[in-house]
């Protein structure tokens, strides 16, 4: 990069880089924010890029708790949780919409801030419309979980997503959920378990069988995980 502005995390880690045409700076569109089992997700534009972050609100101890498993269900082109949850939404700056009573998508005023243009001439990070943000945690890549239909056989090494202290640090994770998918009687894809009992969060993946005739198939993560949490 001959002139421009490039900035790294810890390691070297990816921050963001206006010697770029495509790259873009995630920020909170909708804040932490509690929702029922099967209510339609409000404010979500998956079509446009939104990414959704999502824990189960339970917190109950077990390796078979019913409300501890999270995805997405999706019905007549509506998404909502297959369990109540506690979500977050994150958008691309040249999209950042509100997230104040005002209406103005310019949140943190309007003469100051910091803005960065990437090589086509976009605004790829406005710090004037974000006031909180996302901090990511690990991203895995496609392939890494081996998957499974859940329990002891599941909840292992190879499908540790991340190992938190306690409760409450427990319940600081999120997952991105976008490619999760709940389904009755034909599996669950992409989907996560958060076990109390150990203070972790597992991957889940798994075609359902049919009794008799062929047993259920572990499927690993077809897309990246990634394990982030809210900022303000």
């Amino acid at each position: 990069m001959a002139y421009g502005i490039e900035i790294s995390g810890s390691g070297g880690i990816f921050g963001i880089s206006s010697n770029t045409s495509t790259t873009q700076h995630f920020g909170i569109k909708v804040a932490p924010t509690n929702i029922a089992a099967s209510t339609t997700i409000p404010s979500f534009d998956r079509a446009n890029g939104d990414l959704i972050f999502a824990r189960p609100q339970s917190t109950t101890s077990g390796t078979n708790v019913t409300n501890n498993y999270l995805g997405l269900q999706l019905s007549s082109g509506n998404y909502s949780f297959n369990v109540a949850a506690n979500y977050f939404i994150v958008q691309i700056t040249t999209r950042a919409i509100a997230n104040d009573s005002g209406g103005s998508s310019l949140v943190n005023g309007t003469d100051y801030g910091f803005i960065v243009y990437n090589t086509a001439g976009t605004a790829i990070m406005d710090s004037r419309r974000f006031n909180s943000g996302l901090e990511i945690l690990s991203v895995y890549d496609a392939g890494y979980f081996a998957g499974g239909i859940g329990g002891s056989g599941t909840w292992t090494s190879s499908n540790l997503v991340h190992q938190a202290s306690n409760t409450s640090t427990l319940q600081a994770v999120y997952v991105c959920v976008n490619s999760s998918t709940y389904t009755i009687n034909a599996g669950y894809f992409n989907m996560y378990y958060y076990n109390f009992s150990n203070y972790a969060v597992y991957f889940m993946s798994f075609i359902q069988g049919a009794a008799g005739f062929f047993p259920s198939t572990a499927l690993k993560n077809s897309t990246a995980v990634i394990v982030g949490a809210y900022k303000s």
